[in-house]
């Protein structure tokens, strides 16, 4: 009995322990996380027969070494960009778009990197994007934008005042497609049965 219980003992403390350690070649499972902000700008180009001014929604981005994906919730009275990464490289991979009920996507690829102990400042981003058509196309361009401008936005963001690192993202300007997004849009007229 006493060796039974002492057996039991051991393969119950065995067990405890092994769901608490990790091999040796494991990552961090609790990797150190630092603030990443920045400021944006969306204008339409043209006549907006829409007439709804244009938003940006989201801003999809993925870690490239866990492949873990992120989505940064844009606050559209501020136009402020702002979340908390863990440390690494990332690339942006979308960014959606709205003009009321209407939604596009434009798939983009730039990249970042967010330091250990600092706060990462991604820049001005600016979107103009053409008028609404079949085949419509949005210009992004990347700029460090303005210094007092990120001391106030990183007040804001931050309460302490860890070191800011501007880190404008490559490349810098470039025009790709922007998609519909179905439904287009959400009202009940276009559910045909």
């Amino acid at each position: 009995m006493r060796v039974v219980t002492l057996a039991a003992a051991i393969f119950f403390a065995t067990s405890w322990l092994g769901c608490y350690s990790l091999p040796p070649d494991s990552a961090n499972p609790f990797p150190i996380h630092e603030w990443v902000f920045g400021s944006i700008q969306v204008k339409t180009t043209g006549i907006n027969p829409r007439g709804y001014a244009t938003q940006v929604r989201f801003i999809a981005l993925t870690n490239t070494q866990t492949h873990e994906r992120y989505r940064m919730q844009i606050n559209s009275d501020s136009d402020v960009i702002f979340l908390k990464l863990p440390v690494g490289d990332y690339s942006v991979d979308r960014v959606q778009f709205n003009e009321g009920p209407f939604l596009g996507e434009a798939h983009v690829h730039f990249a970042f990197h967010v330091s250990l102990g600092k706060t990462t400042y991604l820049g001005n981003w600016q979107f103009e994007l053409e008028t609404p058509r079949t085949i419509r196309q949005v210009r992004i361009y990347l700029s460090e934008g303005d210094p007092t401008v990120i001391k106030e936005v990183a007040a804001i963001v931050v309460s302490d005042q860890p070191p800011i690192e501007t880190v404008v993202p490559k490349p810098q300007s470039f025009v790709t497609r922007v998609y519909s997004v179905a439904p287009y849009p959400k009202i009940k007229y276009f559910y045909r049965r």
